[in-house]
Parts: C-alpha cells; sequence; structure tokens
C-alpha cells in the first residue's frame, strides 16, 4: 500500500488503557484510519459489516479469543477478505508457541506487549504483498538424490518452507546460518555423511528435530541414529503420507521442547514459580489442565473450567481420568488418557484424530488434545500439561458452510444449483417411462416496490413469509422446492400430472389472494404469478423447461393478479415468450463462448478526397460456424434487458480491434458504433467506456456513438448527460433513425449531437412519395443550419443515391454504397490504398 494513513485497521482489547496504547503507538507510526472495540462480539459485528486490512488483537477479548476470532476471517464468511492480516498484541507471550500457533492458526504475527513500539513497523512490512502470508516452519532437506528431493517438495511443500542441499558439508554450513526447524537427513551422501552431519548439529542443538532418510531399513543402524540424536526414522522409498506424518511429528516435537525450555526460564526467573506458570496458561485461548506424577490435577485454565463445567476447586487433587473422558468421534469408543501416557513415557503425545469430550453435565464437544510431560532438572517426568481445543464450533461453522453450499441462506429453501440437480434427476426419471413431473416458476409482481417503499430488511421479510407457504402447500418431502432468482422460487412436482399440478399451483395462488403483508404500518397485497410445465419423456433439455415455465409465469402475471398459466407448445404467444427467452440465453452465451463477431458498413462521404466511416455490427455464429441473422437474438436482449452486456462487448472489441490495426485508424474519419437506451442509463457505462479508452491506443474522435432518436427522448436527461460527457471525452455522437419521433425538431435544440442519421423509411421511398422527399429534404437542410452533418440510410440504388447528392446530404449509407462485411476486410482494403 502506497499510503499506510489509508490503511483501515481494527483495534481489539479488553483493557481500555491498553487499546489507547496501542492505537497511540499506530497513528504515531502514520496509520490513522483506526477503530477499536473491547471485546470480540463487538470485533464479530463489524468485520461481518466492513472490510478491515489490518486487525490488531489481544488473545483474550471477551466472548472469544485471537485464535478462534482468526479462523473465523479465514473461513472467508466475513466480509473482511480472507487474507486479511492479523497481528496479535499480548501481555502474555511465549516465542515457540506464539509460533507454533501461529501456523496451526493462521495468525501472521504475535508480539509481545513489552515490544509494542515494533508494531507499526511489522505492521507495514506485513501489509506488503511479498510478506503478506502466515509463518511456516522451514524444513533443511540434504539429500544427494534430486528424484527423492522432488518427492519431498512436492509432499510437503504446502505445510513447510523446504530448503534443499545436495551434500553433507553444505546442508551443515546451510543449518549453522538458518537454523531450521526440522532437517530430513539423508544417511549416505558425498563430502560429508549423514551420521557425521547429525553428530555435529545434535552437538550445536542438543533439541534440533533431525529426520534420517536411507535406503535400508537396518533396525540396528535406526536405533543408533536415535540414540545419537535423530528423532524419526525413514526407510526409502518411502509413502506420501508416512512423510507427511514424520515431519508433521518432529514439527510437534520441536514446539513442544522449546515451549516448554521456555516456561522453565521464565519459572527460573521468578520465585513465584507457579503464579507464573498460571499466569501464562491462563492467557491460551485452549483447555489447559497439568497434573503431577500420579495424574492428579493440580491446575486447569479458566478455558478448561468453562468448557468441562468444572470449578478448580472442584478438580483439584482429583484424577483426570475421572474428570477428563474422551472418545473416538465415530466409534465411540474411550481413548487412552494422554497425561497418563506422557507421564510414564516421559514424551510428548498428542492424538492424532478429533476426540469427543463428555463435560460434567454430559453435554459433548469434539477437541484436538495433546500432552508432554513435565520436567524436573534432571528430565524426570514430575507432572504432565495437557493442552486440548475445542473444534465445536469450527465444525458446527463447516457445517454451516456445508449447509449454505446448497440452501438459500435467506429462506432456508434450496438455492438454484441444487435445484437444477433435482430437475436433472427428475428428466432423466422420466426417459423410457410414461411417467411426468411437473416444473413450477413462481415470481412475485411487487416485490421490488416493497423493497423501495419499506428497505432490503421488509423484502426479505416478504420472501421468508413466501417460502413458509410454499413449504406449508407442497408435499414434502417428496417435492422441491428452492429460491430460484431475487423474487422467483422454482417448484418441482414429481409424478404430478398436469391436471393435478394445476390444482396444487391454484390453491398456492388462492392462498396469497387471501394473505396480507403487512410491514409497519403499511398493508400490501401479495401478487404472483406461477408458470407449469410438464416434465414428460418428450422433453430432455433443462434450459428449454426453464424458459417455458418462465414463459408461463409471464403470461400468468399479464392475465392478472394471482394466476396460474401451463405452457403448451400450441400458444403461439407463450412460444413466443419462450423463444424470446431462448435467444436472449443463446446470445450471452455466444458472447461467453467468443461465437460472436464484429461486421461493418461503410458509409460514404460525399466531399471529393474526403474519409469514409463506418459502422460495426454485430454477428453471431451458431455452433457450426454459421451466420445467424442478429435481429431477433438483439430484439429478445432488449426485451430482457440485457443490451447493456452486448454493448460492452461491442465497445470493447471494437477498441482492441481498432488498437491492433493502428494504420486504419488513420485512413478513415470515424467508426460509429450502436448503443441501447439501456447502456446510457446505467450509471457505471461512462466509467466503463473511459476505461476501454484507456486501455487501448485509438483517440475518441475515432469513435461516433449512435443511439436511436426514440431512445434518446425516452431518457431525454439521462441521454443529454451522457452525450455531453463523451463530447467532453472527444468521441461523437449520432442520433439514429432521426425523423422517426414526434418531436424531433423541438429535441435536437437541446441534445449536442454532432450528426443526423436520416430515418430509412423516408429514404427507400424518396423517388416516389413526395412527402418523404419533403421530409428528407428538411431534415437535411435543419441539419446544416445547426452545423450537423447527415446520413442517409438505406441508399439501395443508383437512382436514390443521385437525388441525395442533389438534396446535398453529407454521407451515404445502404446496399447500394457497400454492403456488411466482417471488420477484417479493412485491411484488405487499406492494403489496397482504397478505403473508399
Amino acid at each position: 500500500m502506497s499510503s499506510y494513513a489509508d490503511t483501515k485497521i481494527l483495534v481489539i482489547n479488553p483493557i481500555h488503557t491498553l487499546r489507547e496504547d496501542i492505537c497511540d503507538q499506530l497513528q504515531r507510526d502514520g496509520f490513522s484510519n483506526i477503530t477499536d472495540v473491547s471485546d470480540g462480539l463487538q470485533a464479530i459485528e463489524l468485520l461481518g459489516e466492513n472490510s478491515y486490512d489490518l486487525v490488531v488483537t489481544d488473545i483474550e477479548i471477551h466472548n472469544l479469543d485471537a485464535w478462534r476470532l482468526t479462523r473465523l476471517i479465514r473461513s472467508d464468511m466475513l466480509a473482511s477478505s480472507a487474507n486479511t492480516t492479523v497481528i496479535v498484541v499480548s501481555s502474555t507471550y511465549s516465542e515457540r508457541i506464539a509460533e507454533a500457533t501461529s501456523k496451526e492458526f493462521e495468525i501472521n504475527r504475535f508480539i509481545p506487549l513489552s515490544k509494542l513500539t515494533q508494531l507499526g513497523g511489522i505492521a507495514k512490512e506485513l501489509m506488503t504483498e511479498n510478506n503478506v502470508r502466515v509463518p511456516k516452519a522451514r524444513i533443511l532437506v540434504i539429500e544427494d538424490y534430486q528424484d527423492t528431493a522432488q518427492l519431498v517438495e512436492r509432499v510437503l511443500s504446502k505445510r513447510f518452507d523446504i530448503t534443499h542441499v545436495a551434500d553433507g558439508e553444505t546442508g551443515l554450513q546451510t543449518w549453522l546460518e538458518g537454523r531450521h526447524e526440522i532437517v530430513l537427513l539423508d544417511l549416505m551422501l558425498p563430502k560429508m555423511s549423514g551420521e557425521a552431519v547429525l553428530h555435529e548439529i545434535i552437538r550445536h542443538n542438543p533439541n534440533q528435530s533431525v529426520v534420517m532418510m536411507t535406503a535400508h531399513g537396518d533396525a540396528k543402524k535406526a536405533g543408533e541414529l536415535i540414540i545419537a540424536g535423530a528423532v524419526d526414522f525413514i526407510s526409502k522409498p518411502f509413502r506420501a503420507e508416512q512423510l507427511r506424518h514424520v515431519c508433521s511429528i518432529a514439527a510437534h516435537r520441536e514446539d513442544f521442547i522449546i515451549s516448554n525450555e521456555q516456561f522453565e526460564e521464565k519459572q527460573n526467573a521468578l520465585t513465584a514459580e507457579k503464579s507464573r506458570a498460571q499466569i501464562t496458561l491462563e492467557s491460551i485461548a485452549d483447555g489447559v489442565i497439568t497434573t503431577d506424577a500420579n495424574g492428579c490435577i493440580d491446575y486447569i485454565n479458566p478455558v478448561a473450567q468453562n468448557i468441562l463445567n468444572y470449578s478448580l476447586d472442584e478438580v483439584r487433587d482429583q484424577s483426570i481420568k475421572d474428570i477428563f473422558h474422551t472418545f473416538h468421534e465415530i466409534s465411540r469408543i474411550p481413548t487412552a488418557n494422554l497425561v497418563k501416557r506422557a507421564i510414564a513415557e516421559n514424551s510428548i503425545l498428542y492424538s492424532a484424530a478429533k476426540n469427543v469430550l463428555k463435560t460434567k453435565d454430559n453435554s459433548e464437544r469434539l477437541i484436538e488434545q495433546q500432552a508432554a510431560p513435565i520436567r524436573d532438572a534432571m528430565g524426570k517426568a514430575i507432572g504432565a500439561i495437557l493442552i486440548f481445543r475445542d473444534r465445536t464450533e469450527a465444525k458446527r461453522i463447516e457445517k454451516q458452510l456445508s449447509f449454505h453450499a446448497s440452501h438459500d441462506p435467506l429462506t432456508g429453501l434450496h438455492n438454484r444449483e441444487i435445484f437444477d440437480q433435482e430437475v436433472r434427476l427428475a428428466i432423466h426419471e422420466v426417459e423410457g417411462s410414461d411417467s411426468q413431473h411437473a416444473l413450477c416458476h413462481l415470481s412475485l409482481s411487487q416485490f421490488n416496490m416493497i423493497n423501495e417503499t419499506c428497505g432490503h430488511r421488509a423484502g426479505d421479510k416478504l420472501l421468508q413469509q413466501v417460502a413458509a407457504v410454499l413449504q406449508q402447500k407442497v408435499r414434502a418431502p417428496s417435492d422441491a422446492i428452492a429460491r430460484i432468482g431475487g423474487d422467483e422460487f422454482g417448484i418441482l412436482l414429481r409424478h404430478c400430472p398436469m391436471d393435478a399440478a394445476q390444482r396444487i399451483c391454484e390453491v398456492i395462488a388462492g392462498e396469497f389472494t387471501s394473505h396480507k403483508f403487512e410491514h409497519e404500518d403499511k398493508n400490501f397485497d401479495i401478487n404472483v404469478g406461477i408458470g407449469i410445465v410438464s416434465i414428460t419423456q418428450e422433453t430432455d433439455k433443462l434450459a428449454e423447461l426453464i424458459s417455458a415455465a418462465s414463459a408461463a409465469c409471464n403470461k400468468a402475471k399479464e392475465r392478472g393478479k394471482n394466476r396460474v398459466a401451463s405452457y403448451s407448445g400450441q400458444d403461439e404467444e407463450l412460444y413466443e415468450k419462450r423463444t424470446e427467452v431462448l435467444l436472449a440465453t443463446e446470445l450471452m452465451d455466444a458472447i461467453k463462448a467468443n461465437r460472436t463477431c464484429l461486421f461493418q458498413q461503410r458509409i460514404q462521404n460525399s466531399t471529393e478526397g474526403g474519409k469514409d466511416s463506418f459502422e460495426v455490427l454485430l454477428r453471431i455464429n451458431d455452433e457450426e460456424g454459421n451466420l445467424l441473422a442478429p435481429g431477433p437474438y438483439l430484439s429478445a436482449a432488449e426485451r430482457y434487458n440485457l443490451t447493456p452486456n452486448v454493448d460492452r462487448w461491442v465497445v470493447k472489441e471494437t477498441l482492441h480491434w481498432l488498437s491492433d490495426n493502428p494504420n486504419i485508424i488513420d485512413e478513415i474519419e470515424y467508426m460509429s458504433v450502436n448503443l441501447s437506451g439501456l447502456s446510457i442509463c446505467e450509471d457505471s457505462f461512462t466509467d466503463f467506456i473511459t476505461g476501454c479508452f484507456k486501455d487501448s491506443k485509438v483517440s475518441p474522435d475515432k469513435i461516433c456513438f449512435e443511439i436511436t432518436e426514440t431512445a434518446a427522448i425516452s431518457n431525454f436527461i439521462r441521454a443529454g448527460e451522457f452525450i455531453s460527457a463523451m463530447k467532453d471525452l472527444g468521441c461523437k455522437f449520432a442520433l439514429d433513425d432521426f425523423g422517426s419521433g414526434m418531436s424531433s425538431f423541438a429535441y435536437l435544440k437541446k441534445l449536442p449531437v454532432d450528426i443526423l442519421k436520416i430515418d430509412g423509411l423516408f429514404i427507400k421511398d424518396i423517388l416516389h412519395d413526395p412527402i418523404d422527399m419533403a421530409m428528407v429534404k428538411s431534415i437535411n437542410e435543419v441539419g446544416h443550419v445547426m452545423g450537423l452533418k447527415t446520413i442517409a440510410e438505406y441508399v439501395e440504388n443508383q437512382a436514390i443515391l443521385e437525388v441525395l447528392q442533389v438534396l446535398e446530404v453529407d454521407s451515404f449509407q445502404g446496399y447500394e454504397i457497400a454492403k456488411p462485411a466482417p471488420i477484417e476486410e479493412l485491411t484488405k482494403m487499406q492494403k489496397a490504398k482504397k478505403i473508399s
């Protein structure tokens, strides 16, 4: 980020004075956009509504903790990005635990409160692109066989930062310089043997996690290497899962060993050894239990008390086996007590799978647990520490995510994707049989009015009421109901003939007739339309069924309030509506599949030596590459408000083509691009065109935009604003089909256009109709008086051209001048030096 003052920061700390200190430090470091809260619930609310660049939190933040908050952020369920940078500033701090939990919970950095002055610098470092990542454990691979090294890279790269060297001497030097958390060491190496490298590493750091690799599974040699200091031994060739497991154990061993050493240093530094340990443990967001050598509890932290529903006084001196009961999540078989094993084996242990913990009140929590011995100065196990992490909420969120993947979160109904799957199954079921299902499409008529009058929460409430009515009136669980759009619902009535489906839908429609939607002091009638189409062995395409049901729904809404209509191929009006839906869909599919292309038609300049111009036209190819007539597709796109999508494609592709053919630009006066009335009414369309020009090499004065006179008058104010914006950019503007409107000349004075394209309906009969002749003459003269150029369309023969030349029209377009042709033809004309 170039300006740290704009970085949006959320500070979470329950202690007012600490919160102020953190905010003051950030402000001194140049950050000013800071919001601070005192607890986790406030933080979640803000993160759910706003996007923050950085979260600075303590570990305990009331109601929540930094670990769970970070996992919630990483779940991508909040408004803030899943990649939001998270820094924990904690008054209690253990370096190794901080590193381990950072990796496990994807926290970017832990900072002790004693180093608060470094917060701004660390934040700036993390906010740069190259540093926004959660730290990984580093592993050094010393292996001379390249294939093995590549296998290790593939298997471990997601969890570890991997460094590879190919000989013993280089490996030892690399480790001395980097002190990697784990060393994966081959026994047979050039320059220095793996065994010699192991001895040197252990001499420098007895606790270093070193995993030995060898091609020979020699138990005696393995025992010697373990005694020499290796933590594990793996024979080649090894399995990927075996390698992951061994390295995971090594990583956790390092975490626990160093964590214990750090705790011991802290304990030795203080006279109140146990008090200091408790302060540290209470700052950990996981449950922690410590025991003596007999497994009797001497301490449990507040998190553990809360999970187990026991107080410290209730469990002190009790055997942990009487308090801490765990079972396998699936089999429900009791699991081994890790504390007893850790003390007996004097080693660190962890459960490979999640376990179910039964609490005092017999409620169940899903946990992960680890246990480590507490050793005296001689290394003897004098007790144990059990750490367990409550994964119940994470499991709940996982289930919730799974639910949202298949359901509409507002109504609880199935979403469009699942509903489409159900319809496809229904289509498959009727193949080769006489059975039939019914597909119903329900749409609300007044939803937008309620949204605009009462707000979106009222609209949401209405949708929930509609969903509740459908669930009551539709057979369950055999039938399927889904919310398939903003105010649209789909119903699949399985094994239901059309007459029965008609009765069911009429009952549903009748329910809404007597149902009023109330919001505050306002009452609204609920008005729905329901369209039905039968699914039989003759219907095998999902898109056609959906378009037929949608067309029938539109027909029902046109008939009046709360009506039902069935689709029939014999109903010409419904057939046309369905065809329009399909054509609009096919046009959008053609654009996505790159089956649309640009044509051009020449506009001849009447001035001798003047440059000609060209109008850009859209053409569509079918899947076999054949050209389709564009008219029906463009009409369908206009009916369903899809023309802005088409216009954006044409504008972008035209500028892209001209950028790729700069020689053409110099040979033409301008390229003319048609726009729809819907496009000029879009607030973002002006910015879109401006952006396209910035991305291209085309000067705006080489582009002329056309809109029809009817579109300009229908959106008069917006059209004037849009035309002015385009002219400020440098573009030309033309009114197409001029003369067709009722008040053309009156509006013309108020629209800042450059060109009038005279309506072709006047041009084509100019030789025979004196009124058309007078209209063309009048439009041409008025245009010239106003300083505008004129273009005559539909110039179909030489006789019409000669008349227009006598009338001194400026330019001509039509089949007599040139027929539409692919835009690539312009390059051939330019090569022949005939852009004419």
